[in-house]
């Protein structure tokens, strides 16, 4: 795992900690608990026990002032949330820190914000009411709607990954017999 990332896990899965007033993680859900449990030494602050502030310091992009100021200011309760974006354009990833109410913990959300927005675009394509499917440049279907699947008369499960010359050779010859 690169430590100079906030921990990753599986597509749309958030990572959740509580941390105690000091910023040290004191709970975990699974998904952070799995980024975390890398060996590095470097991960050693998201793990449970482990300064998060001061991880953020020394491990994130130039970003990592903000955030660590924005989660000592939530931590000290002079904010009640604190939301930033770090990492490069190709991984982008949203730190949120929320004050947990008439407690002395926060709650600290990391999220893939690509996950979160090839989410929200497939749903977009899912909901519109004209077929619609994509492929790669080997004409290999990559996506493909409910809508699309009912045209076709074809699963998903079919087309994932095929060429669509491979599974509709018909419509390759129907091409070049209407010339």
């Amino acid at each position: 795992m690169d430590a100079s990332r906030p921990p990753s896990s599986g597509p749309t899965r958030s990572r959740l900690a509580v941390l105690d007033h000091q910023g040290h993680v004191i709970a975990a859900n699974e998904a952070w608990l799995l980024a975390a449990d890398d060996p590095s030494p470097a991960l050693a602050g998201c793990r449970p026990g482990g300064d998060f502030v001061q991880w953020c310091e020394a491990h994130l992009d130039h970003a990592a002032g903000q955030a660590a100021s924005g989660l000592r200011q939530v931590l000290a309760g002079d904010m009640d949330t604190f939301v930033q974006t770090l990492g490069d354009p190709g991984h982008r990833t949203e730190l949120s820190a929320t004050r947990l109410p008439h407690q002395p913990h926060v709650l600290v959300t990391l999220e893939d914000v690509a996950d979160r927005e090839a989410q929200a675009t497939a749903q977009i394509i899912d909901n519109i009411q004209e077929a619609f499917f994509a492929l790669d440049r080997d004409w290999r279907v990559t996506y493909l709607n409910a809508r699309a699947e009912a045209l076709l008369d074809r699963p998903a499960t079919e087309l994932l990954g095929r060429s669509l010359w491979e599974t509709f050779p018909h419509a390759l010859l129907g091409r070049y017999l209407e010339r």
